[in-house]
């Protein structure tokens, strides 16, 4: 990493070259002072000769990410090696069908159940009302609280709540 002194418009800042910065590309940062620029460019070198280049490449926001998730699993305690290897124990991931194409396949379903039409009518026309914006969007993504949300914010009431 090389520090080189900058002069623009007479304001002195003091600029990083990373040629490995995110995602391959050339990074330039620019620090107030020198001792900064150095203190940064010191720092990544050590994170880069400990933990290698692929550490220090990761975007900020994907680190952010990680850090959120790592901190997730630690609550739960888990830790991410033997989450890994849960999941291939396991087998496969999520199923990544639509909630769309569910829908359409139990309201299928049910048709074919020889369930009342007016029945159907009504499930059909609650279903599509719950699917908009959401038609696209992964059944494994959609949560208990999205579902309950909806239903609350629709004022409908237990059938068995009678008042």
């Amino acid at each position: 990493m090389k520090i080189k002194k900058i002069v623009n418009h007479g304001v002195v800042r003091w600029r990083v070259n990373d040629p490995h910065g995110t995602n391959g590309k050339r990074q330039r940062k620019f620090f107030e002072t020198k001792e900064a620029a150095d203190r940064f460019a010191r720092q990544n070198t050590a994170d880069r000769e400990t933990y290698g280049i692929h550490f220090v490449t990761i975007p900020p926001s994907e680190r952010a990410s990680l850090g959120y998730q790592l901190e997730r699993l630690r609550k739960l305690g888990w830790n991410l090696p033997a989450a890994v290897d849960f999941i291939e124990r396991r087998g496969k991931a999520p199923p990544s069908i639509s909630l769309g194409v569910v829908a359409t396949e139990f309201l299928a379903a049910k048709k074919s159940a020889g369930l009342r039409p007016r029945y159907l009518r009504t499930l059909k026309a609650s279903i599509n009302r719950f699917l908009i914006n959401r038609r696209e969007k992964i059944i494994s993504d959609i949560s208990a609280a999205e579902i309950q949300e909806y239903i609350s914010r629709n004022g409908w009431a237990d059938s068995t709540n009678l008042s």
